[in-house]
């Protein structure tokens, strides 16, 4: 479909840019919990706890491929819509303007019912590794905690953030497809399709009947980014980072 309708190319530059932010997040991860068993006078010589090390590593870098495939997907589908607005704009034919977003709404409704799942398991994922850091932070006791540095409880708990951020950041861009489609509407609503009609004259008139049931049509289709059924909004995001910097 993107090779199709032109937009292959810019959607692989879409995604190399999303596959380094990922990697960003992915190195500060690594970091944050690799240095929490580096002790004050050398290499932690505890292969229990490199083992730990290992398999916290293997087990994020699986949380960024996720993360990535769900920006790549996502990407395509931002593109698509944009797709559809410029070969709008070009033909101006609302015959074929009709069946192009039939094809892009239920493009939509599908991908992102098939990511749904995966999209809950990411948000799973960091919130039981939150309730595992709280319980090591602030409910064991100096001793059970092995001892740790000030400096080293701050990076343990540190390597939270960044997989937070990814699935916030992850939310966000999904929520952004359902913004740019929700806008397609208002954009039709402003062009003029009938050149003739462009001077409004007394007694003539000037509703152009065939915009106003294309835009219903693209408005009622309430296409977007569908999470278990429901379209994620974008304040919906924004409320749930509210919540995250209150708890």
């Amino acid at each position: 479909y993107a090779q199709l309708n032109g937009f292959l190319k810019a959607w692989a530059a879409v995604s190399k840019r999303r596959f380094n932010e990922v990697i960003g997040f992915l190195i500060v991860m690594i970091a944050c919990r690799s240095l929490v068993h580096l002790p004050n006078t050398g290499f932690q010589r505890d292969m229990d706890r490199m083992e730990r090390t290992v398999a916290f590593c293997a087990a994020a870098s699986g949380f960024a491929a996720l993360a990535f495939a769900q920006l790549h997907i996502v990407a395509g589908l931002e593109l698509a819509i944009d797709s559809f607005s410029v070969k709008f704009f070009q033909q101006m034919d609302m015959a074929i303007a009709i069946q192009d977003w039939n094809v892009v709404q239920a493009t939509l409704r599908q991908v992102s019912m098939k990511l749904s799942t995966s999209l809950l398991l990411l948000g799973s994922s960091c919130s039981v590794s939150l309730l595992l850091l709280l319980e090591v932070a602030f409910l064991r006791t100096e001793h059970e905690r092995g001892q740790l540095s000030n400096v080293q409880l701050v990076m343990l708990i540190a390597w939270l953030a960044p997989p937070l951020l990814l699935f916030l950041y992850v939310l966000m861009r999904c929520a952004s497809v359902t913004e740019k489609a929700s806008r397609v509407a208002p954009l039709v609503n402003s062009w003029q399709f009938d050149r003739r009609k462009s001077v409004i004259s007394p007694g003539v008139n000037w509703m152009d009947s065939g915009r106003q049931y294309m835009v219903q049509y693209i408005r009622q289709s309430e296409a977007g980014f569908y999470l278990q059924g429901k379209r994620l909004y974008m304040f919906q995001v924004t409320k749930l980072c509210y919540y995250l910097v209150a708890f």
